[in-house]
């Protein structure tokens, strides 16, 4: 507004406005000013001066603005014609909002899907199948079973395959002895994958309580080639699908790690607060 009041003053000429206008293009000090204190004097009263010129021309300074707010006629209006109707605006076209997902039961990290037919015979030993096929996971289904009699299933590589063929896997063994009967087909020249069930019992205050607890395995036999014993680490990824909600994972190479006493001491620790009395295998 400085600026603009110094622009107006040749409506009325004011004395003070009149002379800062001169002391802006000459860069001269105004009349009768000689020093900086009077300078200062001078321009600390100078405000009082350009308020009172601005109220003595609030009409013209205003007048600019005036003319820009007020409305313009319309084409039609400058013509002479009737303005046109306003167009309604379009009804809001109501959105819905999508359906809220179905909630999901949270799934367990000892739970997989338990396939179609686990519960009937289990496969002969010597039966082949491809490492992906579903077959594969039912043999670990019917140890899983607590209804079935077979408690423990032995898988091994079936050698020979073709290169770039899936991994063939053969049903090595399977049945209802436990532990005990599934070391007896361990072999030392192998890399077998299996399982099996034993019993947790609880003997608390006159009550006897019974849980499936579940016991995976890998074997490198000692006597494998060191490259085929490189090979294990893969072959895991691959048998780890099959073998799903175990309580404990072991990979051994003796049987001295496959007693009753051994397993039952890792199980025990691996139980947290609620340790069993015993282990039935």
């Amino acid at each position: 507004f400085f600026f603009a009041f110094v622009s107006f003053h040749t409506m009325t000429p004011n004395p003070q406005v009149a002379q800062l206008t001169s002391l802006l293009n000459a860069h001269q000090a105004p009349e009768g000013v000689s020093s900086m204190e009077e300078l200062h004097a001078w321009l600390e009263a100078l405000p009082k001066h350009l308020c009172a010129w601005a109220d003595s021309h609030k009409t013209d300074i205003f007048k600019g603005n005036a003319e820009e707010a007020a409305p313009q006629p319309s084409n039609a209006e400058a013509a002479g014609e009737p303005e046109a109707a306003p167009v309604p605006a379009a009804a809001a076209v109501p959105t819905l909002a999508p359906p809220a997902p179905a909630p999901t039961a949270p799934v367990s990290p000892m739970a997989s899907p338990r396939p179609t037919g686990s519960s009937g015979p289990a496969a002969a030993p010597g039966a082949v199948f491809a490492v992906d096929d579903d077959a594969l996971v039912q043999e670990w289904w019917r140890v899983r079973d607590d209804k079935s009699p077979t408690n423990w299933v032995l898988l091994g590589i079936k050698a020979g395959g073709a290169r770039g063929a899936k991994t063939q896997v053969e049903v090595v063994g399977n049945g209802e002895g436990g532990l005990k009967e599934m070391v007896e087909h361990m072999d030392d020249t192998k890399v077998l994958f299996g399982g099996f069930r034993v019993v947790a019992i609880d003997d608390k205050t006159g009550v006897t309580s019974y849980r499936p607890k579940f016991v995976a395995i890998v074997w490198v036999g000692e006597k494998m080639p060191a490259m085929a014993k490189a090979k294990v680490t893969m072959q895991r990824a691959d048998f780890a699908k099959i073998f799903q909600g175990a309580h404990l994972n072991l990979q051994v190479s003796d049987l001295g790690e496959l007693t009753a006493e051994t397993i039952e001491s890792q199980l025990q620790a691996n139980a947290g607060a609620h340790k069993p009395s015993r282990y039935e295998f």
